[in-house]
């Protein structure tokens, strides 16, 4: 005697959206530990080459992360190879920042001619379509 169909879908769904909403804590709680973490190096910390590297190393690492827990619910509809496609521009841009000019374009153009799932017709609309009757003459 097992669980009834619908039973395990909703708890399958239930499930994802938990974690869903931990992953999205995680990036926020790591947010908030980078940004404090950078303020107090750079307030209490001595006025050392080390300490300001890390200090604003942590606050920007920080403030990424904040925009990624902000974004957290709309990232998780990009597919998974522009995900790939944006790191390795950001790396291409990273070791030589001229290329800016190729890569954003490129990257532009990937994602409006990226492969689209077509929709289905729902089985209501097909049936609820009138057929067409041959022409009498």
């Amino acid at each position: 005697m097992g669980f009834p169909d619908w039973a395990y879908h909703a708890a399958i769904t239930i499930l994802g959206k938990i974690q869903l909403r931990m992953r999205r804590t995680v990036l926020g709680i790591l947010a908030l530990i980078c940004l404090v973490g950078g303020v107090a190096l750079l307030w209490f910390g001595p006025a050392d080459e080390t300490y300001l590297m890390f200090g604003s190393s942590g606050l920007r690492i920080g403030l990424v992360l904040g925009a990624f827990w902000l974004a957290y619910p709309q990232l998780s509809y990009v597919p998974w190879w522009f995900v790939q496609a944006l790191l390795v521009g950001a790396v291409v841009v990273a070791v030589r920042p001229r290329m800016a000019l190729i890569v954003l374009p490129l990257l532009l153009t990937i994602w409006l001619i990226r492969p689209r799932k077509r929709k289905e017709p729902s089985k209501k609309r097909r049936a609820s379509t009138p057929s067409r009757a041959p022409r009498a003459n």
